[in-house]
């Protein structure tokens, strides 16, 4: 039997401090979900110096098509594994303690990076204003609202919040007094085991609809602190 494959989706990693602009230190580990649409869709990853390729199987006993995909999800770890990049970088792909970098963008399309702060899936939220009342909401990414209290306690001084329903992903927590004065937004994501020390960022897919001017194709560039000379 013939077993062919293609490309799903594909990222490319380039650093500005090498002559060659190749990165190839970096490493996509899929969360939880993705790694069940990985197996269920028997899709196979490939990484190949600084390009990384999802593929799926198109002709073959585990054959699928694109429209069976078409709206999935697809979250990863991105992962830097040589030292070194934290030194050479410049200091806006760098996050700082308690921070991720989240990689998304439309297709085609070079991705920059939003700086995130890391929570777990259950967390102490430390209330911002002083005044009361206090109107506090969270939201998803997509801003499906999930909390949207009014404290109105003075002495409270902090917000138990629960994700672990929602699960691993980013959400938006904004905060304002009542009648709305000064709004106050943060930007989180919340994962499961927040303490990984390789954790540098996210990249988030999405499976689109691909005609013949477009494909689920990233890059991400990242910018050098330090100057190249060629010899």
């Amino acid at each position: 039997m013939r077993t062919t494959y293609d490309i799903l989706l594909s990222l490319t990693v380039t650093h500005s401090f090498f002559s060659d602009k190749m990165f190839e230190s970096f490493e996509l580990v899929p969360d939880r979900k993705t790694a069940f649409l990985v197996n269920n869709f028997k899709l196979i990853s490939k990484k190949q110096k600084n390009k990384w390729n999802l593929f799926l199987q198109t002709e073959g006993p585990f054959a699928t098509t694109l429209t069976s995909l078409i709206n999935k999800e697809f979250w990863f770890t991105f992962q830097i594994t040589d030292t070194s990049f934290y030194s050479i970088t410049n200091k806006s792909y760098l996050p700082s303690a308690g921070e991720m970098l989240f990689f998304d963008s439309p297709i085609n399309a070079v991705v920059i990076p939003e700086k995130r702060k890391i929570y777990s899936l259950k967390f102490s939220y430390t209330i911002q204003h002083q005044q009361r009342p206090v109107n506090i909401r969270v939201t998803t990414a997509k801003g499906v609202e999930l909390i949207n209290d009014t404290i109105i306690d003075a002495s409270a001084k902090q917000k138990q919040i629960d994700l672990s329903t929602n699960g691993e992903n980013i959400y938006n927590i904004s905060e304002d007094t009542v009648p709305p004065r000064n709004l106050e937004n943060e930007k989180i994501f919340a994962k499961e085991y927040p303490a990984d020390e390789s954790f540098y960022g996210v990249i988030y897919f999405k499976i689109l609809p691909v005609d013949a001017n477009t494909g689920n194709q990233y890059q991400v560039n990242f910018a050098s602190d330090k100057l190249i000379i060629n010899n």
